[in-house]
């Protein structure tokens, strides 16, 4: 699943746009046809964790505590996700890049069932900003490529599967931040 990206916007679907990376996901992995975006994004990743809609899971709007069971702002303790469910049957599990289906201090990832996670605390996982310390510019103040958010995220994915696991079923949640915007 990707943000602003249509059913039929991959060639493994049929699109004339070529997308070769992504097809070979498709092709080789599982392909989920019947799942339905919540509108934003929070609702939405409880939902994909799941399996449940975003209310039954807690998450009916954002993080936020709206005072109600189905808006608590996190994944409620009834709801198992699916690392949780994989990490139980033998699999390692691995999520980097915004979670934002916590708050409270609980259904933080490491809580969720997932052993490698990226961001590793509260406040970062639920924004998905990696927290660089100290951000390099070039010369006319733009970030690096080194600092943005979408290759820090992928670069901490890559390092978790590089190292060695006791296990040879793996699960990762990726959720890469891209934009829209440029120089």
């Amino acid at each position: 699943m990707a943000d602003d990206l249509g059913y039929s916007d991959l060639g493994s679907y049929g699109s004339e746009i070529q997308t070769p990376n992504l097809d070979k996901l498709a092709f080789e992995g599982t392909r989920l046809q019947e799942f339905y975006n919540n509108s934003i994004c929070a609702p939405t990743r409880a939902s994909l964790l799941t399996g449940q809609y975003q209310h039954q899971a807690g998450v009916g709007y954002f993080s936020n505590d709206l005072g109600l069971p189905a808006y608590q702002g996190y994944i409620n303790e009834q709801s198992l996700t699916l690392a949780e469910v994989l990490k139980e049957n033998g699999y390692t599990t691995i999520t980097s890049g915004k979670w934002h289906v916590s708050g409270k201090g609980k259904s933080l990832p490491w809580q969720r069932g997932f052993q490698y996670a990226y961001p590793r605390n509260e406040q970062s996982a639920n924004s998905g900003a990696p927290g660089v310390q100290e951000v390099k510019t070039d010369a006319e103040g733009y970030p690096l490529a080194e600092n943005f958010q979408t290759n820090l995220i992928t670069k901490n994915a890559l390092n978790f599967w590089i190292q060695p696991r006791s296990s040879i079923n793996h699960f990762s949640f990726i959720w890469r931040i891209l934009r829209r915007t440029g120089r």
